[in-house]
């Protein structure tokens, strides 16, 4: 079953920091967080895909921009994962999405 979580209209500002956490299905294939203005400008499409083994982190203005992959799957089926979005006044080699398992 493919679950669907949005939020709209939130006043993210300089020096705001993101956090998600959540389980992933046991049977899932990979899962998508975008982050943008809408669904017409996103500003970050991070997915993790198992099959491939890749996390996908991408932006769409009207196109693709241009595509990053990481090849370190730090995300299963079944587990627990928390990511967080880091402040965008950091270096740009400084803002990544970071994963963790997280222990129980």
């Amino acid at each position: 079953m493919s679950e669907k979580l949005e939020m709209t209209n939130m006043d993210m500002k300089l020096g705001t920091t993101l956090k998600i956490k959540g389980k992933i299905a046991s049977d899932a294939d990979g899962f998508v967080i975008n982050l943008g203005q809408g669904s017409e400008k996103l500003n970050l499409h991070f997915n993790p895909r198992f099959h491939d083994s890749a996390i996908i982190c991408n932006s769409w203005d009207g196109n693709w921009g241009q595509e990053q992959r990481e090849g370190h799957m730090c995300f299963s089926p079944g587990s627990e994962v928390k990511a967080g979005r880091q402040p965008p006044e950091l270096p740009e080699r400084a803002r990544r999405v970071e994963c963790l398992l997280l222990q129980d």
